[in-house]
């Protein structure tokens, strides 16, 4: 690459390959030269010092050496070029093979007669045979090292194959890591809630699951099962027993997501093995949390991320049929391990990026408190120092990067520290834009408040965020009462605490006609049952944080069926709580909807009746956010079927998705201000009613009803992008 004359560079003799004392080299002359250093290191012969060229089987020196390693050490130190291993990734192959104890499945094993008569050096220390299984690792980071410049040529792939790496390992037994199916993460089912490590097998939940049955549990065996058959590389096994995961629980999208990456991979793995030239492809990474109180909203983030992948890779929309393989990376059991999986992942891509990653869609995690914020913001940090694009779908506080001036002081205070993010782009609105969008509905037809009382939950950051803009908004409205703000759930050293039954008394002694309510959907279902006995004609108005499928009588999870079965039992008074949601079905004409939201349906069913799952906001974000990233990656001329965007490239184009060219995704139009937060984005008011339908005992069912607020179309047409 640097055209530097070979004779200008005499040969070191014995490391260097024979052809390249007639001033002839190519990339097989660098595997010689590796081979005959890793000769040395596991054999002590030195080959310099004897002025040899030839070496003698590895075991004749030292017997430690286990015969696959010989096999790989003979054929990298052939005499003749065309013996010798032709790309680097055979030799990663094979070296990879030798550490599970397996000999090479190639012509590795001719030509080991002895070539030397020296007789074995008896003063090798004993400790030199361990140190073996050392070695092979560092010989994978040797081989990678090889191809550095190539790094960003499609045609120059490598998969990541099955290394046992130390710190990769210790992160994923703590259910942090990157993976595309050799780690398992979602295993809360089956009683693992910090995740099943790398490589894993069926065994750690011996006793709860059987995969041939059905069921979230069993399908995490099914999972582990493919694992662990991945890890050897054994691409069939691994693509039927992710199916039959996907069957056993089709409302889990890490199996789904394993299954299309191990299909890619499996492709790339043929190429390698025939000397083909391998399909391109490129790599997003998902971070999710797998925290209970994460879980949910985890598993709606991973969902919109498949249907992209989904949609990209069988339209083949991207240049050359480019192929989409989803990293999930999981923070863990908690948000604490934000940091040291985004310090990993920025190693990684700063080390050759053999997977091709372009960057991180992040962070899935419902609620941000003051310890998860920072948290993220820790992760931040590190990903901006590593020129990371991180494109969030939804964010849940505004207090990083650069929070706006209206809270600056409020996220001081919280411990928050802005610091400059080039490469930070989120999706949903700010809470500042979202507050003034509630003060706005309360204060407009239909509901013309004139009085209103503010409730927060403080746990959470942006629960604070929102009820105080709200409140600082409607204290500069003409003609509005503002009564006292109320705290509902404070917890200690918070604000003081009121119950929901005095939040009731209090809208009753103040004549409130408006409740603009900032908490969870389990709190607003039951304030809106309090109030209506009290006062049916009081509205209440929740912000995004209590949008859930259970104000409609849909539980999608354990800890919302008892909401669920709260809203379908009070029909009429789910009538009087509105909704102020990012992202709808509802948003689009009825004549116009995206395959997105049928594929969805079909792709995501749950329980034993199939009943199809709606697209969370979440999942609608997460889609854009994965859509969004590619595409900027296209139009910027990044992305071909010979190279990838660098990090540092996409972030620049991501950076010229403006007002002037904005993007069309599921969720609308889609613009960014020099902070990479939306100058604005199309909210949807959600309200609660009948949809015409009733159960098995004649109640009305619940259904949303829908009113779009702000500019949803990026064209006239609202053409969608081309992700979409």
């Amino acid at each position: 690459a640097l055209n530097i004359p070979l004779q200008d560079l005499p040969p070191s003799i014995g490391y260097s390959a024979p052809e390249q004392a007639h001033g002839q080299a190519d990339r097989r002359s660098d595997l010689f030269s590796l081979g005959a250093t890793l000769f040395y290191a596991a054999t002590g012969f030195d080959a310099a010092a004897r002025g040899a060229t030839l070496f003698s089987p590895a075991r004749q020196i030292n017997p430690a050496i286990s015969a696959p390693a010989e096999a790989v050490l003979a054929k990298a130190v052939r005499q003749v070029p065309s013996q010798r291993y032709q790309y680097p990734e055979e030799m990663q192959l094979d070296l990879e093979r030798a550490r599970n104890g397996e000999m090479p499945n190639r012509d590795a094993l001719n030509n080991m007669q002895p070539l030397l008569s020296d007789r074995p050096n008896r003063f090798i220390p004993v400790a030199l045979g361990s140190f073996v299984s050392v070695l092979l690792v560092v010989a994978l980071v040797a081989v990678l090292a090889i191809r550095a410049h190539n790094s960003t040529t499609a045609k120059e792939s490598v998969i990541p194959t099955a290394t046992l790496n130390p710190t990769a390992v210790a992160l994923a037994q703590r259910g942090i890591g990157l993976s595309t199916g050799r780690a398992i993460f979602d295993t809360v089912a089956a009683g693992d809630p910090d995740g099943s490590g790398q490589c894993a097998t069926s065994a750690q939940n011996t006793g709860i699951v059987d995969i041939s049955k059905p069921g979230a549990a069993n399908a995490i065996g099914a999972e582990e099962a493919a694992a662990q058959a991945l890890c050897k590389n054994d691409f069939g096994t691994a693509i039927s027993d992710f199916q039959l995961a996907t069957q056993d629980d089709p409302s889990n999208a890490e199996p789904q997501i394993y299954l299309a990456d191990t299909k890619i991979q499996a492709a790339i793995f043929a190429a390698q093995n025939t000397h083909q030239p391998l399909p391109p492809f490129v790599t997003l990474d998902v971070a999710v949390s797998f925290a209970p109180q994460d879980l949910d909203v985890s598993r709606e983030v991973l969902r919109g991320a498949y249907e992209a992948q989904a949609a990209l890779n069988q339209s083949g929309a991207l240049p050359g049929n480019t192929q989409v393989i989803i990293e999930i990376a999981s923070v863990g059991p908690n948000t604490s391990g934000a940091t040291l999986l985004a310090d990993y992942y920025g190693a990684q891509l700063q080390h050759e990026n053999p997977t091709h990653a372009l960057g991180v869609i992040s962070w899935a995690s419902r609620y941000i408190t003051k310890t998860s914020g920072q948290n993220l913001a820790q992760a931040l940090v590190s990903l901006t120092k590593s020129n990371v694009p991180v494109v969030v779908p939804v964010v849940t506080t505004d207090c990083f990067p650069a929070p706006p001036a209206q809270v600056a002081a409020f996220c001081q205070a919280a411990g928050f520290k802005p610091f400059t993010a080039p490469n930070y782009f989120q999706l949903s609105p700010t809470d500042l834009y979202q507050a003034g969008v509630m003060a706005k509905i309360a204060t407009s037809q239909p509901f013309n408040a004139s009085r209103v009382l503010i409730v927060q939950d403080p746990r959470i950051v942006s629960n604070l965020e929102i009820a105080g803009d709200a409140q600082a908004i409607l204290a500069q409205t003409p003609g509005i009462s503002l009564d006292r703000l109320l705290s509902i759930n404070s917890p200690p050293g918070g604000p003081p605490n009121v119950t929901l039954q005095q939040v009731v008394q209090e809208a009753e002694v103040q004549g409130a006609n408006m409740i603009l309510f900032s908490g969870t959907s389990t709190d607003a279902a039951q304030l809106a049952v309090d109030m209506y006995k009290a006062n049916p004609s009081v509205q209440i108005l929740a912000s995004a944080n209590a949008d859930d499928p259970s104000l409609i009588g849909q539980s999608q999870s354990a800890d919302t069926a008892q909401t669920a079965a709260l809203a379908k039992a009070n029909p009429q008074a789910m009538r009087n709580l509105h909704i102020l949601g990012l992202a709808d079905a509802g948003e689009w004409p009825s004549t116009n909807i995206p395959a997105f939201f049928n594929n969805f349906k079909q792709d995501f069913t749950q329980g034993p009746a199939g009943q199809p799952l709606e697209p969370s906001a979440n999942a609608i974000f997460s889609y854009d956010a994965v859509s969004l990233m590619l595409d900027s990656a296209v139009k910027s001329n990044l992305l071909s079927t010979s190279t990838i965007p660098t990090p540092k490239d996409l972030i620049a184009a991501l950076g010229q998705v403006t007002v002037h060219a904005p993007y069309q995704g599921i969720s609308g139009l889609i613009a960014f201000d020099k902070n990479g937060v939306p100058d604005n984005r199309a909210l949807v008011l959600k309200s609660i009613g009948p949809n015409g339908q009733y159960d098995a005992q004649g109640n009305p069912l619940l259904g949303w009803h829908d009113t779009v607020i702000g500019t949803f179309c990026a064209t006239s047409s609202c053409t969608l992008g081309f992700g979409s």
